[in-house]
């Protein structure tokens, strides 16, 4: 056996701050948290690490949890050989980015749970999701696995070499930023390029993108939505409508709580991975809010409201923070309160119900029928009623646990999403429930430095700095800073946007974004891809261009990035192309007559200022590139 404390020779999750760790707290296996302490043990005594990294709501995790974890051969041959430490990606993302990294490079794929295996100086050599005890349907069994890397560590340990994220992510920013140097068009016909790459992938029977599983593309709409407008490209809109609602009417979306599961398994959105996400609601509240001032549908409000009583109802703490998410599964089945068998619709109203919903095989989980609807369109008032007939019997099930971790990054975006919504529905509830949520994200996640905490838990904080957090709070503040109409509040708000600001730029190193500041794990470069949520170099891109908008500056020159990778950051690119209009007047500007790409602040002069020169009065005619 390994020569360690006794300390470690017992599982030590009990009193984790992650309720994902805790979820392993009964587990044979001599699970640690990460930390300095385990690491140096890990060096001194020469012992390789498992580590395995997941999260509270994730289904295979749960299940690798009830099998392999909770087998005695497995923890017995754990305990012997390795030290065992359990990762909550969301309050360490800069690990979960830095392995998951190493498992894409080295098998082309991902997943969670995500199960690694580290040489004692911390080198990942061998990587794998989920398997069972055993081996079973052409998975290998996980004990056979123990034993294969033992055997590795035994003939060529010092063979590893160092996994190095930096070097590539140089690579990629050496790449990416070199544009064409005589591209002297208008950002807007720029715009159409992207627009035209989008379209490439877009699925044209099921719309959304690619032709397996479907996830949200929040980040792909919210540049269609601005890019469709400013260029005024009818094939931005038409794949923007089509994907949000084919979102909204299939399976991804809960018709009758509201809000949106993670992700659909199948390409026809039919049936959804039960777990339901803060950021997801967040993005589709934000994406959902500038589509109905976008287009107008009625539907799309309707979707809005129904995400913020679902976000009110289900996620939200009696302090008004939001709970990072629920689990997938209820009583270890997956999506168990949300199905229904053909004789429970039946007894509601048959006819009503055969005529809304498609009850049929593509939705079948377990012999139960998952909720879709026949076709799109705004709710009548009967629909409306039954529907919530249906809710109040739904939840009388056994409900899904709750992860009630507040994760700073993403109660961030939800205000964000909060202040649109009222611009757009022409609710100042709305707003002002934005600014209670940042007081009171400020009471619980900020820290005595200024900075703020990843996230907390029943008072006990993560005091880990991360790139992702700082971004998203700047962006906040930018857009309560709009809202901001007394000279009190102003300066306020002021001086919190640029010791904000302050805070993110202290992330980057040579136009390199870094993840987090942690004294516990190497650096690691930021994650720029903006998928599901905007990837934490890209917050950080978007809100330092609106903050130097707001102040009439110019920030920081950028370069275009790519379709579908970076359509976040892209929202970055058209600001500081120019392509986003500031309008200063003493009074505000009534929002639903300004286009999607105008910030507005108080001045005592009226003015509007686009591609950086400033003219009096508004303009007669909004995005004018559209026509260059």
């Amino acid at each position: 056996m390994v020569m360690r404390s006794v300390e470690m020779q017992r599982n030590a999750l009990s009193d984790a701050t992650s309720p994902y760790l805790r979820q392993h707290a009964e587990n044979p296996v001599w699970w640690q948290e990460w930390s300095e302490e385990t690491l140096r043990v890990a060096r001194e005594t020469g012992t390789p690490l498992f580590v395995s990294v997941g999260y509270a709501t994730c289904h295979w995790c749960h299940v690798m949890a009830a099998e392999a974890f909770s087998s005695e051969a497995v923890a017995n041959a754990l305990n012997e050989h390795f030290i065992a430490v359990k990762v909550d990606r969301e309050e360490r993302p800069d690990i979960d980015h830095y392995l998951m990294s190493f498992q894409m490079a080295s098998q082309g794929r991902g997943g969670w749970p995500l199960n690694v295996f580290l040489t004692p100086a911390g080198r990942p050599f061998a990587a794998l999701t989920y398997l069972p005890v055993t081996a079973r349907n052409g998975m290998p069994g996980f004990l056979d696995v123990i034993g294969r890397v033992r055997e590795f560590l035994r003939e060529k340990a010092d063979s590893v070499s160092e996994f190095d994220l930096w070097a590539a992510a140089e690579s990629t920013l050496r790449s990416e930023d070199s544009p064409p140097e005589d591209d002297q068009r208008p950002a807007a016909r720029q715009a159409d390029e992207l627009i035209a790459g989008i379209a490439t992938q877009f699925d044209e029977n099921f719309a959304g993108f690619g032709t397996g599983s479907k996830f949200p593309p929040h980040n792909t709409l919210m540049f269609l939505l601005h890019a469709g407008s400013i260029a005024a490209n009818q094939r931005a809109d038409e794949i923007a409508q089509r994907t949000l609602n084919a979102m909204a009417a299939g399976g991804l979306h809960d018709h009758l709580g509201g809000g949106f599961f993670r992700y659909c398994v199948d390409r026809a959105w039919a049936v959804p991975h039960f777990e339901k996400m803060l950021y997801d609601q967040a993005m589709a509240l934000w994406v959902y809010a500038e589509a109905f001032g976008r287009f107008g549908n009625e539907w799309y409000g309707q979707i809005a409201d129904g995400i913020i009583t679902c976000l009110e109802r289900d996620f939200a703490d009696d302090r008004g923070l939001f709970a990072s998410a629920f689990d997938a599964d209820t009583d270890h089945r997956e999506g168990a309160t949300y199905l229904w068998s053909r004789e429970e619709l039946e007894a509601i109203d048959g006819e009503w119900t055969a005529s809304f919903f498609e009850i049929d095989s593509q939705s079948v989980v377990e012999g139960r029928h998952h909720l879709r609807r026949k076709r799109p369109g705004p709710l009548a008032d009967a629909d409306r009623r039954t529907l919530a007939a249906m809710l109040e019997r739904r939840r009388l099930r056994p409900q899904p646990d709750v992860d009630g971790k507040i994760v700073t990054a993403w109660n961030a975006l939800a205000g964000v999403a909060f202040v649109v919504a009222g611009r757009r529905l022409g609710q100042q509830k709305l707003i002002d429930r934005s600014v209670s949520l940042y007081a009171a994200l400020q009471g619980a996640n900020r820290l005595e430095d200024g900075s703020w905490a990843r996230s907390t838990f029943e008072g006990a904080a993560n005091p880990v700095s991360f790139l992702e957090d700082e971004a998203a709070v700047l962006l906040l503040l930018t857009y309560l800073l709009e809202e901001a109409r007394t000279p009190d509040t102003i300066e306020s708000m002021e001086a919190d946007l640029e010791s904000a600001r302050e805070r993110v730029l202290s992330f980057r190193t040579d136009g390199i974004w870094m993840a987090a500041r942690t004294r516990d794990f190497r650096s690691v470069p930021a994650d720029r891809f903006d998928s599901p949520s905007p990837a934490s170099a890209s917050l950080a891109e978007v809100a330092l261009q609106r903050s130097a908008l707001l102040a009439n500056d110019i920030g920081d020159s950028i370069v275009r990035g790519r379709a579908i990778e970076h359509d976040f950051y892209n929202l970055a690119w058209l600001m500081d192309s120019g392509e986003f209009y500031l309008v200063e007047r003493p009074d505000p500007v009534p929002w639903n007559t300004l286009p999607i790409n105008a910030l507005q602040r108080q001045a005592s002069h009226e003015t509007y200022c686009y591609r950086r020169v400033c003219y009096p009065g508004l303009p007669d005619t909004w995005n004018p590139g559209a026509n260059a």
